[in-house]
């Protein structure tokens, strides 16, 4: 179950602002709102480099309310799955939501253990965007992540670290595939950010985010181990994961 986000974080705007009227922080923001189409994201990098604070970011520049921003972050691919049933069903669109640490919860080893769930997502993703305008994913690789994540042409979005000890720099790329089958990486924008997120939105996030974890590391550590001792994964896949699952965005 999703854990329920308490209500004291309130930083709404007084006034609705309406899409002709807005303005966006961010480059990424702006394309998801005013594209026509869906818009996805790999947001990647190295450990502790900011990919879950700039999801964030670009979310609240969207929604305009941590709360909001809080609601629609989901780290298991169950509770992904779930929340995309709900949105195609309903033949609601909403901005945007963020797959946080879909290289861990998202990673190509589920197809081991959850293959009809795997299938079933793919199957939502072709659809997606009937119901959703923005989807962002973070991973410290995108090779991390499921082949059926991998073959869109999602946004790669580098997080590194920019000439101040809180500056980083998103660097948009765009995975284009040509008609031929070839593929290439198109340079397409920079956003600028500081790191830093609100001191009870981050309390709150990390409290979240180890509520997974501690469900989930030891199983899938056991998951890891076994799978690394039948020669289905490389044991430095295998160290990867696990400290992926131990490092924060």
């Amino acid at each position: 179950m999703k854990v329920a986000i308490r209500p004291q974080l309130v930083y709404r705007p007084q006034i609705a602002i309406k899409p002709q009227e807005r303005t966006y922080q961010f480059v990424l923001s702006r394309y998801i709102m005013e594209h026509s189409e869906m818009t996805g994201v790999i947001v990647f990098g190295s450990q502790r480099t900011g990919k879950s604070s700039y999801a964030m970011q670009v979310l609240y520049d969207i929604y305009q309310d941590w709360n909001t921003v809080l609601d629609h972050i989901f780290f298991k691919l169950e509770d992904v799955v779930r929340f995309l049933m709900v949105q195609i069903k309903t033949g609601r669109i909403i901005p945007a939501f963020v797959w946080d640490d879909a290289g861990v919860y998202g990673s190509k080893q589920l197809y081991f253990t959850k293959r009809r769930l795997v299938e079933y997502l793919q199957n939502l993703f072709d659809v997606i965007g009937t119901a959703v305008k923005g989807v962002i994913l973070t991973t410290p690789s995108p090779e991390n992540l499921l082949k059926a994540l991998r073959s869109y042409e999602f946004y790669r979005v580098k997080i590194v670290k920019h000439n101040q000890y809180y500056r980083r720099i998103a660097q948009g790329y765009k995975n284009v595939l040509l008609p031929s089958g070839t593929r290439y990486i198109r340079k397409m924008y920079r956003d600028y950010f500081d790191v830093r997120l609100p001191k009870d939105v981050y309390e709150e996030y990390i409290k979240i985010r180890k509520s997974y974890l501690d469900n989930t590391l030891d199983n899938l550590n056991e998951f890891l181990q076994e799978m690394a001792l039948k020669g289905k994964i490389e044991k430095e896949t295998l160290k990867n994961q696990i400290k992926g699952m131990k490092g924060e965005g």
